[in-house]
């Protein structure tokens, strides 16, 4: 009796290390066919920006982190077209084995981008996005959120602009398609070394928060190694709203993007506490000292007409990316290219 019990023991025990054994075979061969994936994934990409028309390189490219993570490693990383840049000494991208779909990037390194309005160098002390891909077969982006800490930007006409952190998301829509919903939260953004003659008042942000949609030509999915990036035609501001000094400005309205990349459409501007704001456009200069009477009545008429007479609304309208308030031009928009 005793001998039949031992010999299940032991069956029992063999089949046990056998499924052990199995899981772990099974568990590597998904890994490494996975960890090939991502090394394929990376290459392919530098080969479909070179097929567009841009130069991309990167050194490494190793994936690491066997068994519970994937982790890919790119060192001297550089994406340039005719319009700029991007370059960063290196980014690494990671996933739990068990949540391939489901990434994140680490961007603390310093970066700097080139474009048609000079060179920004941005470096950060803690950078990363997340970037969750839906499990079906087009690979939809769902989510994409963002968090960096103690943000520089610097750039040789601006100067320096920092920022505490930045938290930023953006979600496709639950029917799907090519819209997203943008949730953007910035907090402790100073301009100072920007505007070193502003009050001391008006030189920082404490928050700012903005809340709208992202309508683009196509879903961001796989489909954009074949086609690029899709190009963004709308986007609607619901709400934009921030301090300064003692006033708020807050925001809403929709700008579509014309062919050639101009922004055209309607904004609203409101602005508590407007009084403050024009003392300083009159103190920095950006008022005539003889059109100051002129414009604190048409300015005070407008807030009158609209309600508390400390509250400004002010109805713009934008046209080939140059700002309107009715035939005055009051600036210009920059376009996306």
């Amino acid at each position: 009796m005793r001998g039949d019990v031992k010999r299940r023991r032991a069956r029992v025990l063999r089949w046990f290390v056998v499924l052990c054994a199995l899981g772990l075979v099974l568990w590597s061969a998904y890994w490494g066919a996975m960890a090939l994936a991502w090394h394929g994934g990376a290459r392919i990409a530098a080969q479909q920006a070179r097929l567009s028309g841009m130069a991309a390189r990167f050194e490494g490219g190793a994936v690491s982190g066997y068994p519970a993570r994937f982790e890919l490693g790119l060192n001297d990383l550089s994406i340039a077209h005719e319009a700029g840049g991007w370059s960063t000494d290196a980014i690494r991208v990671s996933a739990q084995s068990h949540r391939p779909h489901d990434l994140h990037l680490d961007l603390s390194r310093a970066h700097r981008i080139a474009g048609r309005h000079g060179v920004l160098d941005i470096d950060a002390q803690q950078a990363g996005i997340k970037v969750l891909f839906r499990p079906e077969w087009t690979l939809p982006v769902g989510n994409i959120s963002m968090v960096a800490d103690a943000v520089e930007i610097r750039h040789a006409q601006v100067g320096v602009v920092s920022m505490d952190r930045v938290r930023a998301n953006l979600a496709q829509g639950a029917a799907g398609g090519a819209a997203y919903e943008a949730d953007i939260t910035i907090r402790g953004l100073a301009v100072s070394s920007a505007f070193a003659d502003l009050p001391q008042a008006y030189r920082a942000i404490p928050e700012m928060q903005v809340r709208g949609q992202l309508l683009f030509e196509a879903p961001w999915d796989r489909g954009l190694l074949a086609r690029g990036a899709p190009d963004l035609v709308a986007l609607v501001v619901d709400s934009a709203a921030f301090d300064i000094g003692p006033s708020r400005v807050q925001v809403t309205g929709q700008l579509d993007r014309g062919v050639d990349g101009a922004l055209s459409g309607q904004l609203e501007v409101g602005v508590q506490n407007w009084q403050s704001l024009f003392d300083l456009a009159l103190d920095q200069g950006y008022v005539d000292p003889e059109l100051k009477d002129f414009f604190l009545a048409m300015l005070g008429g407008l807030a009158a007409r609209n309600g508390p007479e400390d509250r400004l609304i002010l109805p713009l309208r934008v046209r080939n990316g140059r700002v309107f308030y009715g035939a005055l031009v009051l600036g210009g928009l920059p376009a996306l290219r």
